[in-house]
């Protein structure tokens, strides 16, 4: 016996050794491909699946230690409005994710002259990421 526990479909629960372990491996690939691909649909669908994970709480251990957090802000604070707005949309959404962290919200609020400075290039999604963000905090 391994010691993971399976659940009645033999899939990992979540929470045990092997999960952890496997999830982290993931978060730590899709890091590795964004920080390494030039591709840009590449990018944006990494950033896309990490932005996706952001949602739940379980990971934020896992963000952390892997400076996710960092890799939103550098997007959104070097993204060019008008050229790089699906990245811009993506980062924006993806720090709305983390914001339910305390830890992570702390550093986003932190930019927070600079993301609200963001507000008067009429972007849409980042309007309504920012009042979700500071609704949240």
């Amino acid at each position: 016996m391994t010691g993971v526990q399976a659940n009645s479909n033999g899939k990992v629960k979540r929470g045990d050794p092997e999960h952890v372990k496997e999830r982290r491996s993931f978060l730590t690939s899709l890091v590795d491909e964004f920080k390494k691909t030039n591709a840009m649909e590449a990018k944006i669908q990494v950033l896309s699946n990490l932005a996706n994970f952001g949602y739940d709480p379980y990971n934020y251990l896992f963000f952390g230690e892997l400076h996710i957090l960092s890799i939103f802000l550098d997007i959104v604070k070097s993204s060019t409005p008008g050229k790089d707005d699906k990245l811009l949309d993506i980062g924006m959404a993806g720090l709305c994710n983390l914001s339910a962290d305390k830890k992570m919200g702390k550093g986003t609020c932190n930019e927070f002259k600079f993301i609200t400075g963001l507000l008067s290039d009429n972007f849409r999604m980042f309007v309504n990421g920012i009042l979700f963000h500071f609704v949240i905090l």
